[in-house]
């Protein structure tokens, strides 16, 4: 089955996976629909679920790197949040600690971001590519994701249900074990063009993030720096092409 949605990983996405295993399945104390993002999965699991989507429907799934999904969260906006820079604004945008009720919703819920984009702030913190680094000193400045350092821990980005604001900024990494299963931790995935999407989508503008709506065709918005309240940013100004950006 394709995904083809721009939320996060949802729970029914992630059991009808080829093979799934037990240990993919939430176990929270509260009922769940199959809308809910996935969640209890380690940043393995999700390695393990972009590998048989590849391969069942013939195109290449994966993590964001980091610098995507800074560059996704920010959508063009350069203040705290993407919803501007008081911490209640988060309301219109995700659940987290203020609204949540202590749990995870359906995904979806809240307004889009500026590309389209749901629950890249709250709901379940989203792991990426990248192995953890204390700073961007000496990381890629293309977009990639950064493979050196300790690959045993593995960052993770835009906060869950339980955090409060400070941690829902576009800026705020941080890290978990690679193996750890958790109930604040669920993931996105991309999908790289091919090259007659490619084609199709060459406006003759430079770099381009292609995104998916819902029940609308591919849109293409240029990629531009994102830029980062934290010392050492990154540089974005030659991110990737393309990619489909998916929750």
């Amino acid at each position: 089955k394709d995904v083809d949605n721009n939320c996060e990983i949802t729970i029914e996405e992630l059991v009808d996976s080829e093979d799934t295993t037990e240990s993919f399945r939430p176990n929270p104390n509260y009922p769940l629909s199959n809308r809910y993002p996935v969640e209890k999965v380690s940043w393995g699991d999700a390695q393990e679920f972009v590998t048989k989507l590849s391969a069942g429907t013939n195109k290449k799934y994966r993590l964001l790197s980091e610098a995507e999904w800074e560059y996704v969260a920010r959508a063009d906006t350069k203040t705290k949040y993407p919803c501007g820079n008081v911490g209640s604004c988060l309301r219109k945008v995700g659940w987290y600690v203020a609204n949540s009720n202590s749990r995870t919703h359906p995904v979806g819920g809240k307004e889009p971001n500026g590309f389209g984009l749901y629950d890249l702030q709250g709901n379940v913190s989203e792991w990426v590519e990248d192995c953890w680094s204390i700073n961007y000193i000496n990381l890629p400045t293309d977009g990639s994701a950064w493979n050196g350092g300790d690959c045993s821990l593995r960052v993770i980005r835009g906060g869950s249900w339980d955090s409060e604001p400070r941690f829902m900024r576009s800026a705020f990494r941080d890290r978990e074990t690679a193996d750890v299963r958790n109930f604040f931790s669920g993931f996105r995935i991309a999908r790289d063009l091919d090259e007659r999407e490619l084609k199709a989508s060459n406006t003759n503008q430079p770099k381009q993030v292609a995104l998916v709506a819902p029940s609308t065709p591919a849109m293409t918005s240029p990629a531009k720096p994102a830029v980062s309240n934290r010392p050492n940013q990154l540089n974005l100004s030659e991110l990737v092409d393309k990619v489909e950006t998916l929750e």
